[in-house]
């Protein structure tokens, strides 16, 4: 899958995640950018590659 625009980051198992001002959205087929709502720390951040922001 291409990633969607505003794409920020990749995770290990494929997710598309962006990061808008220090909040954090992942991408849900039919769904679109949907808010995560936990915790941003260490483990957070481990499983995630930067790769830009795709616009």
């Amino acid at each position: 899958m291409k990633a969607p625009t505003q794409t920020t980051h990749i995770e290990t198992d494929g997710t598309f995640w962006s990061n808008w001002q220090g909040n954090w959205f992942f991408w849900r087929n039919n769904f679109g950018w949907c808010p995560y709502v936990g915790s941003v720390n260490k483990a957070f951040l481990n499983n995630k590659r930067e790769i830009g922001v795709n616009a």
